[in-house]
């Protein structure tokens, strides 16, 4: 996993995505550098968020400030996970056949002809949020504005209520504090427009997810830097405004950090990602809202040394699937792992992977056998490439995604229409600047879109 993944994964200093990423966790431990339990275990180390970009490689544009996950990697080492929006040198207007620039992130469907992706995109030395709509034919991408008095800002999940009421949540770095403030944006059905939202203190904040119930009923999480710790953050829109909502932490660890969001009903949602003690271990993390409280619901152990879930997806009140990654000090090597919940609990259940480090995102839910989530695998040389995950009632078998002829590629946001209309985004690159990559599954194959 070198520095190939884009924004809301696990963008690191050298790579992207994502084992841990927290987005404050640079700020909780500065300049502090500790190693997982276990001799052989991936070390974690965090900068101030000040200097939270990190190294990138030659001819690569350096990481931007922001989200700050930690990441171990395969060969020991942690990244510092952060938006590594790129954009194309002379990159073509929305509208015409070249590719737009950026990093996808996210993706969300209102109908086959009514699709959303959002991300990140570099310009003139800064990072600015994007939004690529699919009308049936084609993408094009949509302006949206950058919140004032901020250095960079960027979008990693996107949900959508109807065509003309779509939500979209990110981070902004403040130019007057150097603060990360989370960022929420609103599509009306003809502009994107910054809606205020609220954040835990002025530090570091991130939203990685979004979902809607209704017009008047939306919930984001995501994290923020309290008193010295990593804590979860849940905001709720009931149709007048942003409001932070009560979320539960595990007690004594310096991390606590949501990675998605679902719905099942208005007094069923579910949250995933991990908590973590930074010199101990990190473990999965859920928390369940019951129409008037989030609360912990504890998750099976695994017999590896660290997990974590990344993506969540509600098929029913009896039936959530979330999908996630372990990382193994023995073998040094990081695996897929997936859970459901079955009404009682959550158990874990059988994925199939490449015989390589593995990372499963974001998973999207038709029905009790028809599921699909997105990844990316690294190969034996090095790079990355996208792979997508099929549940068929039972366990996830892989299904080969095509890519560009890149050194790294890989999928982050997943969208689903029907059982022969799913759209999964990311991004890809060689040695130069970043590209968003768009799969389409038509019911027997993916293929790629420009």
């Amino acid at each position: 996993m070198r520095g190939s993944t884009p924004a809301s994964v696990r963008r690191a200093s050298d790579g992207r995505p994502r084992r841990l990423w927290t987005a404050g966790l640079a700020v909780t431990l500065a300049a502090a550098s500790l190693t997982v339990a276990g001799a052989a275990a991936p070390s974690w180390a965090s900068t101030p968020r000040a200097t939270v970009p990190g190294t990138a490689r030659a001819g690569e544009a350096p990481a931007a400030p922001g989200e700050a996950r930690l990441l171990p990697t395969a060969s020991g080492h942690t990244r510092i996970s952060v938006p590594r929006p790129r954009a194309r040198a002379g990159a073509a207007a929305p509208g015409t056949s070249a590719p737009s620039p950026g990093n996808l992130s996210g993706a969300a469907a209102v109908s086959s002809q009514d699709v959303w992706a959002v991300g990140a995109y570099q310009s003139g030395g800064t990072y600015l949020p994007v939004a690529e709509h699919w009308d049936g034919s084609s993408w094009t991408q949509v302006p949206v504005p950058a919140p004032a008095n901020t250095s960079k800002s960027y979008l990693n999940a996107v949900a959508a209520v109807s065509a003309d009421d779509v939500w979209a949540v990110g981070a902004e770095v403040s130019s007057s504090s150097g603060g990360q403030l989370t960022l929420i944006e609103h599509w009306d059905g003809s502009s994107w427009s910054v809606v205020p939202s609220p954040s835990l203190g002025s530090d570091l904040n991130m939203l990685d997810s979004v979902t809607a119930v209704s017009a008047g009923n939306v919930w984001a999480v995501g994290n923020g830097y309290v008193n010295g710790i990593i804590v979860t953050e849940i905001q709720h829109w009931n149709g007048a405004g942003w409001l932070l909502v009560s979320s539960p932490n595990v007690a004594g660890v310096n991390a606590n950090q949501l990675n998605q969001i679902t719905v099942v009903s208005a007094r069923n949602i579910w949250a995933v990602g991990y908590w973590a003690e930074l010199n101990i271990q990190y473990s999965t993390l859920a928390e369940h809202w019951n129409g008037a409280t989030w609360s912990i619901v504890k998750t099976p152990k695994i017999a590896v040394d660290n997990y974590d879930l990344q993506g969540v997806s509600a098929v029913s009140a009896r039936d959530v699937l979330a999908v996630g990654s372990t990382w193994n000090n023995t073998t040094q090597r990081f695996q897929a792992l997936a859970e459901r919940w079955d009404g009682t609990r959550w158990r874990r259940v059988a994925v199939a992977s490449p015989p390589l480090p593995t990372f499963l995102f974001v998973p999207t839910a038709l029905s009790a056998s028809d599921a699909w989530c997105d990844g990316w695998f690294e190969t034996p040389s090095g790079g990355e490439m996208p792979m997508t995950e099929h549940w068929n009632g039972t366990s996830w078998q892989p299904v080969s995604a095509p890519a560009p002829t890149s050194t790294y590629s890989n999928l982050i946001g997943i969208a689903a229409i029907s059982a022969d209309d799913v759209w999964a985004v990311g991004s890809y690159q060689d040695s130069g600047p970043w590209y968003p990559l768009y799969d389409h599954w038509n019911g027997q194959n993916w293929t790629m879109a420009s």
